[in-house]
């Protein structure tokens, strides 16, 4: 892999791992795995969650978690980056964290005068 290959493939990392961890379009999908206030309530008391709240638990680590998330895309990017169509969403992801970085310099919202 060349410098220009890396660049490209850290960029789509790093862009999907923001997308799914951070963005409103997957937010419903995070918030599925939100627990309820009763089984927070619980937690708090020290119950320890198993079966289905284990695995939501852990899914839910790991779709907010843009370390433990940006292995996985990593990992997805790789393969991704061998098909012609992946190499497009790859493009749409580099776009989105660039479109991100430039929407927290700017100011998060805020108009250019």
């Amino acid at each position: 892999m060349n410098t220009p290959q890396l660049i490209f493939f850290l960029l789509s990392s790093a862009g999907l791992t923001i997308i799914v961890t951070k963005s409103l379009i997957f937010k419903p999908i995070r918030d599925t795995f939100m627990p309820s206030a009763e089984i927070v309530g619980s937690l708090k008391m020290g119950w320890k969650p198993t079966g289905i709240h284990r695995i939501k638990a852990i899914i839910l680590k790991w779709i907010t978690c843009p370390l433990c998330l940006g292995m996985w895309a990593g990992v997805g990017v790789h393969y991704l980056l061998k098909t012609e169509s992946g190499i497009v969403l790859c493009y749409g992801f580099s776009a989105s964290l660039f479109s991100w970085v430039t929407w927290k310099l700017v100011g998060e919202g805020k108009t250019l005068q």
